[in-house]
């Protein structure tokens, strides 16, 4: 006995749309490679105002979420100046 097989469902062609979505951003990190900057002053990048985090004022140098020019888009390079305490700790009760 031969069982003689259909298709059933014919096959789709790839979405055109997403292949070249997956292009222009292959093509968009190349470019930001060749063309961001390389060299990043301190004075360009923007002074926090003291006492905006908990543990100390943050000043970022390289952030893929903040700097879109830059040719690095993985690292995240920072500053923490950490306010000076004594370190003396008060504890209630005692002898």
């Amino acid at each position: 006995m031969e069982q003689e097989r259909t298709r059933t469902q014919e096959r789709t062609a790839p979405n055109q749309l997403e292949t070249e979505k997956g292009y222009k951003a292959h093509n968009a990190f190349i470019q930001r490679q060749l063309t961001g900057r390389l060299h990043i002053r301190g004075r360009d990048i923007p002074v926090p105002p003291p006492g905006n985090a908990r543990q100390g004022d943050v000043q970022m140098y390289l952030n893929p979420y903040y700097f879109t020019d830059t040719a690095l888009q993985s690292w995240m390079i920072f500053i923490n100046n950490i306010r000076i305490h004594s370190g003396k700790h008060i504890h209630q009760g005692g002898w």
